[in-house]
């Protein structure tokens, strides 16, 4: 399997149906329904990713790239409890499974 399809698999994973957002959000009626420079696509990559800075320095440089102000080190925090911990559990599942 070559890398692409692999990642894509991974980026599908993070689109939530209906049914995923039970599954995965604390208030699926609420969570990640307004439009936010912080997604839960982008939630979930800072979350993943390896930080090798600080937070304020990763959120930064996360945002520089798309030309949008910053959210604070609170916002992300506050985005990152909306997010059960079973969605990360099917996500590395998933990642393993397969790599």
């Amino acid at each position: 399997m070559s890398l692409n399809r692999y990642l894509n698999g991974l980026r599908k994973f993070t689109v939530l149906d209906p049914e995923k957002r039970k599954a995965y959000l604390e208030h699926p009626e609420r969570n990640f329904t307004r439009n936010s420079p912080l997604t839960f696509v982008r939630t979930v990559a800072m979350i993943s990713s390896l930080l090798r800075h600080t937070l304020a320095i990763e959120l930064f440089d996360c945002f520089s790239y798309t030309n949008e102000r910053p959210v604070t080190k609170s916002a992300f925090c506050q985005r990152r409890q909306l997010i059960k911990p079973a969605f990360f559990h099917h996500l590395f599942t998933l990642s393993a499974k397969t790599f």
